[in-house]
């Protein structure tokens, strides 16, 4: 049996099952961009499992109709640290064009008897070296004409800010939606005093 089973008010219907995978070997090289196959073999692997899963619930519960979904979280491949919007952010995790490669190579060689996959990953977000977000993104992949969105998964952002460059959080915000790496850099430099400025410095002659 798959993990959940969801309806939406038209009466349409998914039955979602999640995985996560985790890297094995040297399949895949985070550093290089273009090294997905050992990814791409991962991801095909736990979605054989995943579409037995669904079909025999499918089968069991005589839902033929329903939408076979599955929810791959692919975070633990990404390795790598990049700058973004700012010299002093810095970030862990999956960049969009990387996931948007990984989305066409899965579009090329579908998985039988799933009609959408959702890719899930996860960004720690620093600034000034210190840790202030945490964010997990989302990515759909359809893979057959009958992929109509029932479940719209837009992840979750989890953001701490300090009063100062010290590290202390003053104040933890919850989202139930990710925010995008520029989002969090201004509300950092908003709620810490760091403010950003556009054009010249500005001076008033005293009389």
């Amino acid at each position: 049996m798959c993990d959940f089973k969801i309806k939406d008010p038209n009466g349409g219907l998914d039955l979602l099952e999640c995985k996560r995978i985790h890297p094995e070997g040297n399949g895949y090289d985070a550093s290089n961009p273009n090294s997905y196959g050992g990814l791409v073999d991962k991801i095909h692997q736990k979605s054989e499992s995943a579409s037995d899963q669904l079909s025999s619930t499918q089968k069991n519960l005589s839902l033929e109709n329903a939408n076979t979904h599955l929810l791959m979280d692919i975070s633990q491949y990404s390795r790598q640290s990049r700058s973004d919007h700012h010299p002093k952010m810095e970030i862990e995790g999956f960049s969009e064009g990387e996931v948007s490669n990984l989305k066409e190579k899965l579009e090329q060689n579908p998985v039988p008897e799933i009609d959408r996959i959702t890719l899930c990953w996860t960004n720690k977000i620093f600034m000034d070296n210190i840790p202030c977000a945490l964010v997990q993104y989302s990515k759909i992949v359809p893979l057959t004409e009958k992929s109509e969105q029932v479940l719209g998964y837009d992840g979750w952002t989890i953001e701490g800010y300090p009063a100062n460059l010290t590290g202390t959080i003053s104040e933890l915000r919850v989202s139930s939606s990710s925010h995008p790496s520029s989002w969090i850099k201004y509300t950092y430099c908003g709620l810490s005093d760091n403010l950003v400025s556009w054009g010249p410095e500005e001076t008033r002659r005293r009389n």
